[in-house]
């Protein structure tokens, strides 16, 4: 099974800003739905297995697994099963559960064979409506809130955590010329997010500025090359990369607009 080759279908995938822009959602789940949603294009429905997108991608099918449950859980997927002896899947078919154009919800077409199979099994054409009718239903209220929730969230540009601070640091932060000496495009927003995750102290703030004190004198930093945003130097503790770099010598507040000696 392992060396079987992986097709390669030449098809368009396209992920929803709906599910683009779901913070809930990791990016590799999102990248999965993209590659779900081509397949289904093609044939209605997504017929691969975990192993065909663990081979793919060159992940373990755990990872697979944990990827379709986000996707599920979250109303994007809908998963059709039939199982054989001792539980075992025979087959699996997997349905998108948004319009990658317009974002409203798919019909659900895993009930409509479910509904036919039930009528063959005696089962009331009416009660087989009422339950595709009922799960359209439940994921449109779904993803129509969501549509609704996500134009009234205003990002914040003022932080909750030592703001002073974070305004000295800001302005430090934004004056570090990108690649060539063009000015890179930092996003406060995204900053002022990062900032009041970390909840730094002024032991912490400290701390940053001596580390940005050394990264600046390095030749890289000094060509702006490799400086990463406000925001990713935040989330991902990069001043904790100055730890083997030498000192930095202490440089004196240039006028009384800086907040204090520490500059940020």
């Amino acid at each position: 099974m392992d060396n079987m080759p992986i097709p390669s279908p030449g098809y368009w995938a396209v992920i929803p800003a709906l599910i683009r822009y779901d913070d809930q959602i990791c990016a590799n789940a999102k990248l999965l739905y993209a590659e779900i949603s081509c397949l289904v294009n093609r044939d209605g429905f997504c017929w691969a297995d975990n192993g065909y997108f663990a081979r793919l991608y060159r992940v373990s099918e755990r990872s697979i697994r944990a990827w379709l449950e986000q996707l599920e859980g979250a109303g994007y997927i809908r998963t059709q099963e039939k199982r054989g002896q001792r539980n075992a899947v025979q087959w699996r078919r997997i349905y998108a559960a948004v319009n990658p154009l317009t974002g409203a919800p798919e019909p659900d077409f895993s009930l409509e064979e479910n509904f036919q199979t039930g009528s063959r099994n005696d089962v009331s054409l009416e009660e087989n409506f009422r339950s595709l009718e009922e799960n359209f239903q439940t994921y449109n209220n779904r993803i129509t809130s969501k549509n609704k929730e996500s134009p009234r969230q205003t990002p914040r540009t003022l932080p909750q955590v030592l703001p002073e601070r974070f305004e000295a640091f800001w302005k430090f932060y934004r004056a570090i010329p990108g690649e060539g000496g063009l000015p890179r495009n930092e996003k406060r927003a995204e900053a002022v997010k990062a900032w009041d995750k970390l909840q730094p102290d002024d032991k912490l703030v400290d701390r940053i500025g001596r580390a940005l004190q050394k990264q600046m004198k390095t030749a890289d930093w000094k060509k702006g090359i490799g400086i990463p945003m406000a925001a990713t130097y935040l989330n991902q503790h990069r001043w904790e990369d100055a730890e083997d770099l030498p000192d930095a010598p202490e440089e004196p507040p240039a006028d009384e607009g800086r907040i204090n000696v520490r500059w940020i």
